[in-house]
């Protein structure tokens, strides 16, 4: 029995053991989270133009973006992507066969005229062959009605999406001209457009200094183009009509070189568009792929002095390093400073309550009772430090803030754990408070002098 009886105890001191140190834990994390605004210690915010209050050094070496140079290098960046142009080569073919379709549609009417003009010519009666449209003088099987003229001009027009008059038509009636006309046209035309037709010329010819990207649609297939005057705008294409017809179209009586010469003309169709998109794309990207332009301030740096007028370099380099304060050895801090809370209460553990005779039987009823303490008194400074600093800011009579701190009722915390634990447990309860209290206020000794004091005779006495 004696010895189930010590195994049960053992038990349930080890049990206390560990409950006691969860209760530590916690009390170290919400500890450490109220003093977390105050890890890290930033410089005053300044604008360009305003007085500054105090030096202020650079505290460690860091980097500053120079938001001008950066533009411009961003800029320039931009300036060196190509434009890009999109070359169809689908324009070519498709013309082309706009022009076959368009001849096709002459072809099958003269096959249905000239069927038709043996019948009309058996019956002998000049007066029927005109009131049928025929004219006198053709040759047999050129003519047909005007009404079906008219709808085959119509539409042959349609097809070609061009307009002609009723002279340039009827040249196109002449079986031999027409035969080779469509030949002739998509040759023009393909030599016209391989050599390529741009849209806007003048707009080309501003990229003529780096030249341009050109991207064959469907195959994506892309080249770099340095001599941007090789291509046609749309009235030099059609200049050049005449020039590249002239060996293509020789044998042929004026008039009919300057029916095929006006249809082709009117065919010519840009091959090459800028490709604003993707362009704009591009340039976008080469925008991101700039590093910021970095320079460096030195540890010990003096940025601003008291007295002197925040310049926008100055202001600049306050910003970088209050970014570079947050985010520095964040976690760093807030381990080291919730380890030194943590063996803090390790000790005022073992001297107050594990060591004192009598203490076992309420051990972790003093700890949440104590730990509450701190914590309710510690959330109560970090608002009166905000207080504080908002009054300090807009007080009339100077009063500085500072001065405000050693009003804050610290050491009420000592002095409520001595009314319920005696001085014997206030006593190293106050040293606790008061030394991390001078984590509270920036590492300040004077403040953990001055509340040690405050809460020892206030405790004492009380």
């Amino acid at each position: 029995m004696n010895m189930k009886f010590a195994d049960l105890r053992l038990h349930k001191q080890k049990a206390t053991k560990g409950v006691s140190l969860g209760i530590l834990l916690v009390v170290t994390v919400l500890t450490t989270l109220i003093f977390y605004p105050n890890l890290v210690i930033t410089p005053p915010a300044y604008e360009a133009g305003d007085i500054a209050e105090e030096n202020i050094k650079a505290p460690r070496d860091f980097f500053v973006e120079d938001p001008a140079a950066t533009s411009e290098k961003r800029i320039q960046a931009r300036n060196r992507v190509q434009a890009i142009y999109d070359f169809d080569p689908v324009v070519t073919g498709r013309v082309s066969r706009q022009v076959k379709e368009a001849f096709a549609v002459l072809a099958e009417n003269r096959g249905s005229a000239a069927n038709e003009q043996p019948a009309s010519a058996a019956d002998g009666k000049p007066a029927a062959r005109l009131a049928a449209g025929t004219v006198q003088g053709e040759p047999p099987g050129s003519a047909m009605p005007l009404d079906e003229k008219a709808e085959k001009k119509a539409a042959f027009e349609a097809v070609l999406d061009v307009t002609l008059g009723n002279g340039a038509f009827k040249l196109l009636e002449n079986q031999s001209f027409t035969s080779k006309a469509p030949a002739l046209i998509s040759e023009i035309l393909t030599r016209i457009l391989n050599n390529g037709v741009v849209a806007d010329k003048e707009m080309l010819l501003r990229e003529q200094e780096q030249g341009i990207v050109l991207k064959t649609v469907g195959s994506g297939e892309e080249v770099v183009v340095w001599n941007l005057r090789q291509f046609y705008g749309p009235d030099q294409a059609k200049t050049m009509v005449r020039v590249a017809g002239d060996p293509v179209l020789r044998g042929l009586d004026y008039n009919q070189i300057n029916l095929l010469v006006d249809i082709t003309q009117r065919l010519i169709q840009p091959n090459i568009t800028v490709n604003r998109t993707l362009t704009e794309n591009r340039r976008q990207e080469a925008e991101r792929g700039v590093n910021p332009v970095l320079y460096q301030v030195k540890k010990g740096e003096m940025i601003v002095r008291e007295g002197q007028r925040v310049t926008e370099a100055d202001a600049l380099k306050l910003d970088a390093l209050a970014r570079h304060a947050e985010r520095s050895g964040m976690v760093g801090k807030s381990f080291g400073t919730g380890l030194i809370i943590f063996w803090l209460l390790i000790i005022t553990y073992f001297i107050t309550l594990h060591y004192r005779i009598g203490a076992h039987a309420h051990e972790n009823r003093n700890m949440v009772f104590m730990g509450t303490i701190l914590i309710g008194f510690f959330v109560l400074a970090q608002l009166s430090i905000s207080l504080a600093t908002a009054f300090g800011q807009g007080a009339a009579m100077g009063l500085a803030t500072e001065s405000m701190f050693y009003g804050i009722p610290l050491a009420a915390a000592a002095m409520t754990v001595c009314q319920f634990a005696g001085f014997s447990v206030a006593f190293p309860f106050a040293i606790v408070v008061a030394l991390i209290a001078g984590l509270l206020f920036e590492s300040s000794y004077i403040y953990s002098i001055y509340f040690l004091a405050s809460s020892i005779v206030g405790a004492y006495w009380i």
